[in-house]
């Protein structure tokens, strides 16, 4: 038994087409935090059936249509309602992923220049395969 049972139970049973909740209602729902990747990535809000998490809501004929992470805010949709009848009001763009410019672990010095060795050398087995007489 899937912990986000209680969730897809709770939207099972709700008789509107959306369902606009705050983390914090969403967590007393569950009866547990949302874990930390909720908060700091969008994918974790994903409409794909990898994760079970995901499983709970669209088991259960609903989907994610937005996620606004800077004010906490989730906004779920029923599936069999049509899209075009989505409040605008509650309609929000995720905001666009950040770029970072350094890379997230150091890169060793050491698996570098192995590396660049390794090309030298099998760029000199060429060259000399290629370029020998021959007999």
């Amino acid at each position: 038994m899937s912990k986000y049972k209680l969730l897809a139970d709770h939207l099972a049973g709700l008789p509107q087409p959306f369902w606009r909740t705050s983390f914090e209602e969403l967590e007393a729902v569950l009866g547990f935090s949302l874990p930390k990747r909720a908060h700091a990535r969008g994918v974790w809000w994903a409409n794909t059936p990898d994760q079970s998490h995901q499983r709970a809501w669209l088991d259960v004929g609903w989907r994610i249509e937005s996620v606004d992470r800077a004010s906490r805010a989730v906004l779920f949709h029923r599936v069999t309602d049509p899209p075009d009848e989505l409040p605008a009001r509650f309609f929000t763009l995720p905001p666009p992923p950040r770029r970072r410019g350094r890379l997230k672990r150091p890169i060793n010095i050491g698996v570098m220049v192995g590396g660049a060795a390794a090309l030298a050398a099998a760029l000199g087995a060429v060259a000399f395969t290629v370029l020998r007489p021959r007999k």
